[in-house]
């Protein structure tokens, strides 16, 4: 199902920033990213390099210009998310919800060094943008880079994907008249999202609502509005707003009828805003390091030297090989031949150049198809993605151009402290050996994506699905839990009763004391492993320790009667 561990927008959860229920998820929760920081190469390397391109003579060409590689990791708050969202359910789990694609821009003292730059994603936090940076542009940032005063601030607007809000509507309308109203507000065709959302929970005349109208939740109706003009008419784009807010730039539409049910599920991309200091690392670690100096030949005319890169994880199990076939058709008279090259993809950079042999003066368009050799229990084959068009000198992919499913998946330090972990999806199998925190699964194209996990420990064993990182905020068991308990009294029974109650991997014992005027109390405990979640309790005795009792699970109420407690 489409929606299936999508985050519900119509849930977000009170008093949590960007904590949302799963869709249609009892327990489900994911939290968004509180932060962003440059990721780390595995010999500890900040991974940003900014590369200056240059010719071996001024004069010659090829003009000067630079690539900006930078692969960046999202930084969440599972801890702090977990509490809040154990409050709406009991045995609920946080998971980390990752980007699927964004921008990025930097700026320092006032100046763009950077303006918006796409970014992919990989399914598990980690983003990565390859930009062509003019000789000036290149000269600003290597010039910041090393300018420690100077505080080079990014801005990154990273996209989710989610259920729009619901709202107990149907509407009609015709999108020639409400786009035409809507973009009387912009000269550009570009508004803030939340514009539009204020706008729709005006209800203007533009559109007919039918329902009850007195009791519509003007807000929910107002984002569900927004959200599937957007997709309907537009496209979500980097903002033009100074504090970032979310842009959607909608066009103009011929005629015509629509009817949409609010009540129905849709899914909605939006884009969320975080700012963070994106060289802060990178001069810890010495910034001589990020900057690479690279000099090519001169580059006749009608020849295109063309930057092509991927966003492909570093490990690649069972595939020999990957990378691009480049093609572009003859162009008679000015060129008879074809252009036919091929790029091969090497971690952990997973980036080339080709030169493309044009005619002078023609367009720089080319086709781009990506190739995976993999091995297979039957032997080995080539497969191939589908094809797209690119025009100019940069060619970006991401893990859906491939023709092979990549899911990178991660585990945390502190789970793999605790078990043996192991994770499938479809017929493919990874495990996580001691001091290994990250694999990639390798699929079909059709296969099902969904993962399904399995912890181990002493014999016991831990299922999760779902999501592409494991944490201990995954396990129902793991964190905080809260029991209520109730001592019945009867006449003649003891006016106390004491008990002591320990968590079951732990030695940290709390006295409760329960009267007939006080027969209710509660007590949280904090479980530090999802495999010892439980509790035990026992008679506080001044004589002497009594045995305790067998361990007690987490979530159900505790009812005991004075009586046989004495």
């Amino acid at each position: 199902m489409v929606f299936r561990g999508a985050l519900d927008f119509g849930s977000g959860v009170a008093g949590a920033a960007h904590l949302y229920r799963l869709w249609q998820s009892d327990a489900g929760f994911a939290v968004l990213p509180v932060g962003l920081r440059v990721a780390t190469r595995p010999d500890g390397v900040p991974d940003l390099i900014l590369e200056l391109v240059r010719g071996p003579n001024p004069m010659s060409g090829p003009q000067p210009y630079g690539v900006l590689d930078v692969r960046l990791e999202t930084v969440s708050t599972l801890e702090q998310a977990l509490p809040l969202a154990r409050l709406i359910a009991p045995a609920a789990q946080v998971d980390a919800a990752p980007p699927e694609s964004g921008w990025l821009r930097l700026r320092a003292g006032g100046e763009l060094l950077l303006p918006p730059a796409p970014m992919a994603g990989s399914g598990v936090g980690a983003l990565r943008t390859t930009v062509r940076l003019t000789d000036n542009g290149a000269a600003l940032l290597h010039g910041a880079l090393f300018k420690e005063a100077l505080l080079v601030e990014a801005v990154a607007e990273l996209r989710f994907s989610g259920v729009s809000p619901r709202a107990e509507a149907a509407v009609q309308f015709d999108p020639a008249i409400l786009l035409a109203r809507l973009l009387a507000q912009s000269k550009t065709g570009v508004l803030a999202w939340d514009a539009i959302v204020s706008w729709f929970a005006s209800l203007p005349p533009e559109v007919t609502v039918l329902g009850a109208v007195d009791q519509l939740n003007r807000v929910a109706f107002g984002e569900a509005m927004a959200d599937r003009v957007a997709a309907r008419f537009g496209r979500l784009v980097p903002s033009l707003e100074p504090d970032c807010r979310m842009c959607v730039h909608l066009e103009l539409s011929g005629p015509g009828h629509f009817d949409w049910d609010l009540r129905e599920p849709f899914l909605a991309q939006r884009l969320f805003p975080l700012t963070f200091d994106a060289f802060d690392a990178v001069r810890r670690g010495g910034a001589a390091t990020a900057v690479r100096h690279t000099v090519t030949q001169p580059v006749q005319s009608g020849y295109l030297l063309a930057e092509v890169a991927a966003n492909l994880p570093r490990e690649r199990p069972g595939v020999l090989s990957c990378g691009v076939h480049l093609h572009a058709a003859p162009r008679l008279p000015f060129r008879p031949q074809a252009i036919n090259e091929s790029v091969e993809f090497h971690p952990p950079e997973d980036r080339a150049r080709v030169l493309l042999r044009f005619a002078p003066n023609e367009p720089p368009r080319f086709l781009l198809r990506a190739f995976a050799v993999i091995e297979e229990t039957t032997g080995i084959r080539m497969l191939e993605g589908p094809e797209r068009e690119i025009e100019g000198p940069d060619a970006r992919l991401t893990v859906d151009d491939f023709p092979v499913r990549f899911l990178p998946l991660e585990i945390s330090p502190q789970l793999a402290e605790l078990a043996e972990v192991e994770a499938m999806a479809g017929q493919a199998r990874a495990t996580f050996p001691r001091g290994v925190l990250q694999t990639t699964l390798v699929l079909p194209r059709e296969a099902d994506p969904l993962v399904r996990w399995t912890a181990a420990r002493n014999g016991q064993r831990l299922i999760v699905e779902g999501g592409q990182r494991l944490d201990l905020t995954r396990f129902a068991g793991y964190g905080s839990h809260t029991v209520s308990i109730e001592v019945a009294f009867a006449p003649g029974d003891k006016a106390v009763v004491a008990l002591d109650f320990m968590p079951e991997a732990s030695g940290v014992v709390t006295t409760l004391a329960f009267t007939p005027a006080r027969p209710k109390r509660e007590w949280t405990w904090f479980a530090g492993s999802p495999f010892a979640p439980g509790y035990r309790y026992r008679v506080f005795d001044a004589n002497g320790p009594r045995p305790w009792s067998a361990i007690q699970p987490p979530g159900t109420a505790l009812q005991l009667e004075a009586r046989r407690l004495s």
